[in-house]
């Protein structure tokens, strides 16, 4: 009786799981539809990947964006499928059926919905919008196709070169192909705008805005060095002891991570408290824990 119980909510929990993406996948391309429909098609933006080569196809020929997207990701999530597996397919496909089907109904029933009357704004907010529509997308699991499972597939057998570099490439492409079919310069710089918005977006997303620096302190004064961070900033530090490999000798590691706006404060303090430190300082994209954002 016990077992089945415990079936039974691992089952509900699983489609209440289920519900929300849905929900969640349906919010976020109805954002994305929003960019390409109301702000960078009308504007002759074609910011990347499979939506660019539709923006172009609808310029040149007519064709809805929302119809060319779908027409254009069924060879390369069937292509997906083959080289790396069906998982990714279910979540994907209806990311992209959603995203298409909006388009097409943004286009179709509400042409009027859109802004044209200043190209940098237009290209700003739509990679506000796309940015918020993927990052919801990403957060759940799916991706909306096109260069996405491109790069996964040659990534495979390329895997030297990062998929973020072939999404960056595959996208440059068709900005340069866009600014040669609209015989201008400016379609290809605001469609740059909107790229690098849309992935500002998509980091405070999916990482939070909460970045740090992370230092790495080599000293012979370790529990100074402590001391001297603990006493001075709302901040913890971890120490290690370690070895010098030339000198043989021991040393200590201070590791301490703060805020932005902190760490020149703790780089002066570091710097009166032993002048002979070596410093090694990170980025943090995100910081989770007591001082921070919470887990």
């Amino acid at each position: 009786m016990k077992n089945k119980n415990n079936s039974g909510k691992k089952s509900g929990s699983r489609i209440r799981k289920l519900l929300l993406d849905i929900v969640i996948y349906t919010v976020g391309m109805f954002a994305y539809a929003g960019a390409v429909s109301v702000f960078t098609a009308p504007n002759n933006i074609a910011p990347g990947g499979v939506t660019g080569l539709a923006t172009l196809i609808q310029y040149l020929f007519g064709i809805n964006i929302g119809i060319s997207i779908l027409v254009l990701n069924i060879p390369i999530v069937i292509a997906g499928i083959a080289l790396l597996g069906w998982r990714f397919a279910p979540r994907t496909a209806f990311c992209i059926v959603v995203s298409s089907t909006f388009i097409f109904l943004f286009e179709t029933y509400l042409p009027n919905m859109t802004y044209t009357e200043n190209p940098l704004l237009a290209a700003m907010f739509g990679g506000v919008f796309s940015g918020l529509g993927l990052a919801l997308c990403f957060m759940r699991g799916a991706t909306t196709g096109g260069t996405d499972i491109i790069a996964r597939m040659v990534g495979k057998y390329k895997p030297h070169i990062t998929q973020g570099k072939l999404i960056l490439l595959a996208d440059c492409v068709v900005i340069l192909i866009a600014a040669a079919v609209y015989r201008s310069a400016e379609p290809a710089m605001y469609a740059l705008v909107t790229i690098f918005i849309s992935s500002v977006v998509i980091d405070a997303f999916l990482y939070g805005l909460d970045k740090g620096r992370m230092m790495m302190i080599v000293t012979d004064k370790p529990d100074e060095m402590c001391t001297a961070i603990t006493k001075n900033f709302p901040r913890g530090a971890t120490m290690i002891n370690a070895e010098g490999a030339y000198s043989r000798q021991y040393r200590g590691i201070v590791i301490c991570v703060a805020r932005k706006s902190e760490y020149y404060k703790i780089r002066r303090t570091v710097s009166s408290t032993d002048r002979d430190a070596f410093i090694m300082v990170s980025e943090v994209t995100e910081v989770l824990g007591k001082g921070f954002k919470s887990i």
